[in-house]
């Protein structure tokens, strides 16, 4: 995106060059606490962005076309997202020197839990055999 500058991101970005030419970028989300997950979770922008990344990757524009949002809106609740750990980017080359930047969620679920030390949570990856847990 032009013109746009962004808020720090807690954790590291990584990039990668792999065949398609992509660059990927994605915060670690072992930083976000379970009441910070709820409170992002409670958002209804923030949950219907990334319950549509769980059922594929998107754009901004398609996520754009699939929702009533506007475009600010889709930026923001990407933005804290990413922050979060829930998804990551990935820069998309073409052959005809356009980039975009395409969105992946990391997660597919999540299960909280009241205890004696307060609310832990534990995000389900579908990429991995064990759950993060968040405390």
């Amino acid at each position: 995106m032009t013109g746009r500058h962004s808020r720090g991101r807690s954790g590291a970005g990584a990039a990668t060059d792999a065949p398609g030419h992509q660059h990927c970028e994605q915060s670690s989300p072992d930083s976000a606490s379970s009441g910070a997950l709820l409170s992002l979770l409670g958002d209804t922008y923030a949950r219907q962005i990334l319950a549509l990344l769980v059922e594929q990757p998107r754009t901004g524009q398609e996520l754009g076309a699939a929702t009533e949002m506007s475009r600010p809106t889709i930026y923001r609740r990407l933005e804290r997202l990413v922050e979060h750990g829930l998804v990551r980017t990935e820069m998309q080359f073409d052959p005809d020197g356009h980039h975009r930047k395409q969105f992946h969620a990391t997660v597919d679920g999540f299960e909280f839990s009241l205890g004696e030390d307060g609310i832990d949570s534990q995000a389900r990856r579908p990429d991995a055999d064990l759950p993060d847990d968040h405390q």
